[in-house]
């Protein structure tokens, strides 16, 4: 039973439980057990509604910083034409126009937005598929070129994937909005014990000492990195693009109990 349990745990299943009511010190070790799969089950729940609401923050964060301003300037850009519409027509119309080209890139971050979302369906999938597909329809949506070297990753554990596909999310946002850059190139693959992403745009590139947020607008994504053993390096100059290089350590196997015969 305490064998059939552990192997259980192991597969993540901590639902189960040692049944055994005698009073020995094989019993008394069983409910030490169950009262830890209890604890670890509820920890593991806990886990998961921080990382749902981290995710609504960042969704949150996203709207606010894009989408939400855009709206706000488009609003004022149409006031201002209400009221020049019969003193100053031309300006009036250059004021509307401004509007419908801040309602259009709205639209725009919504659905790039809406893309972001939309990959977290697929997690079973597999990093590598997952961050294929999505680069795919962000490409067609952006119509930014899109080079990729995608590698199956093993040994990586969902945090970690969850981490570095947030971060090429992000990568690529930045991308899209800012960089004014016409192509992008993606690389994920181990090397040895770490897994690489880079994410490299021929884009016109900033001087690092002029960027008020060090993270190039990543966020939290350098702290649920180092949270994880990883790193996170922004390389760019005016005119020579961005690069952005990840490195995460791969898990250790954990190795199963082996099953004794009764």
């Amino acid at each position: 039973k305490l064998n059939s349990a552990i192997n259980a745990w192991g597969d993540g299943n901590f639902a189960v439980r040692i049944r055994d009511d005698a009073e020995d010190e094989v019993a008394h070790l069983s409910r030490q057990l169950n009262q830890m799969a209890a604890e670890l089950e509820t920890t593991l729940h806990t886990k998961q509604e921080l990382a749902a609401l981290d995710e609504r923050n960042q969704l949150a964060r996203d709207l606010h910083d894009s989408v939400k301003q855009q709206l706000a300037a488009a609003r004022l850009q149409i006031s201002a034409a209400e009221l020049m519409v019969h003193t100053d027509p031309v300006n009036a119309q250059t004021a509307l126009q401004q509007a419908g080209l801040l309602t259009t890139q709205a639209q725009q971050e919504l659905s790039n937005i809406i893309l972001e979302l939309r990959p977290a369906a697929r997690s079973q999938q597999g990093l590598a598929s997952t961050a294929a597909t999505y680069l795919d329809e962000w490409g067609k949506q952006t119509n930014i070129t899109v080079q990729s070297s995608l590698n199956a990753v093993t040994g990586l554990n969902f945090d970690g994937e969850l981490a570095l596909f947030r971060v090429l999310l992000e990568s690529l946002a930045n991308v899209a909005r800012h960089s004014q850059a016409s192509s992008v190139k993606v690389s994920l693959q181990p090397v040895e014990k770490t897994v690489l992403l880079q994410i490299q745009d021929d884009s016109r590139g900033f001087n690092p000492s002029e960027i008020t947020n060090p993270g190039y607008g990543l966020h939290s994504m350098p702290e649920r990195l180092f949270e994880l053993g990883g790193s996170l390096k922004v390389e760019t100059a005016p005119g020579q693009g961005v690069t952005v290089t990840i490195h995460l350590p791969l898990e250790k196997r954990k190795i199963m109990p082996e099953k004794v015969n009764e």
